[in-house]
């Protein structure tokens, strides 16, 4: 799947009466979303940011952000090893917040939710991005590209801005698999959920164990591990707990929205059915979203 192959499964939810916008390279420049844009130009079709907006009622809505690289080679910080074959799943968190848009139209559920997907494919081409460049974001924060292959950050701190800047949300989630760090942190079982809201925590946790899609709360903290030189931010925190310093990233991002993050790295994808997972895609995230945005009633 492309980006533009998932905008166009995106559109088809204009059936069930979900507003669908797509823009492409050209206007995400043009709003500024450098980052965003910079990951997705190594590729022939470049960048898209999706966003499905269903409105359920007139209340002040929900935003779920989705992390969609819809292959992630790594760029020019190349993977390497069997698990660059599991990166069509890169674009899980996009898929999540998507399916659960889809859940709750079909369900014609009393709320008020817009996803907002980055969507793009981190190739290697003499286009690409490369360590060492910066990049503009559209919250006006520069960053230092010193792993092209911790872009899924790049892509959602311009998707966050965006709901923030055009739908004023209530709450803000993010959703992606976003680092092998909270895979080393907690494994398959829990996906990792950040937040200083503990209510947040607490609510998104108790859905999370009505689905049988499990949280398990990591802390946020070591900012200054993405200090740099030369830009306002580095996208990567060196030496640090990975999956901290990629959610304190976001965090820069999120303003003063309240917000969560969720990891799924190692969620995703299911090399062996169990009880109601089947071998593959699991949609981890569907469920446990969906439970949580129809139980704040």
């Amino acid at each position: 799947m492309t980006p533009v192959d998932f905008a166009n499964v995106a559109k088809e939810l204009e059936s069930l009466g979900v507003e669908v916008k797509i823009l492409k390279p050209a206007e995400l420049k043009e709003l500024g979303m450098g980052a965003l844009e910079a990951v997705g130009r190594g590729s022939n079709e470049g960048a898209r940011l999706v966003v499905a907006h269903y409105k359920g009622n007139s209340d002040a809505p929900i935003a779920l952000i989705g992390k969609g690289i819809t292959f992630d080679s790594g760029g020019y910080s190349i993977k390497t090893g069997a698990s660059i074959a599991r990166m069509k799943s890169d674009m899980a968190g996009a898929a999540a917040v998507l399916g659960t848009i889809k859940a709750l139209a079909l369900n014609k559920v009393d709320a008020n939710v817009v996803a907002v997907m980055g969507m793009a494919a981190n190739m290697v081409s003499e286009s690409s991005v490369a360590p060492g460049d910066v990049v503009r974001t559209a919250e006006g924060l520069t960053v230092e590209i010193v792993n092209t292959d911790a872009e899924g950050r790049l892509v959602l701190s311009d998707a966050m801005w965006y709901a923030r800047k055009f739908y004023e949300p209530s709450v803000m989630i993010d959703v992606a698999t976003l680092t092998g760090s909270k895979i080393r942190a907690v494994g398959n079982e829990y996906a990792a959920v950040f937040s200083e809201d503990d209510q947040l925590v607490a609510d998104l946790t108790f859905s999370g164990k009505q689905v049988n899609e499990n949280l398990w709360r990591l802390p946020l903290g070591y900012q200054d591990m993405l200090k740099t030189d030369i830009a306002d931010l580095k996208n990567t925190g060196s030496g640090g707990p990975g999956a901290t310093t990629a959610a304190s990233f976001l965090q820069y991002f999120a303003g003063d929205v309240k917000w969560a993050h969720i990891d799924i790295a190692g969620n995703a994808l299911s090399t062996k059915g169990k009880g109601e997972v089947s071998t593959g895609g699991t949609g981890f995230g569907v469920r446990l979203l969906s439970d949580w945005i129809m139980s704040k009633k």
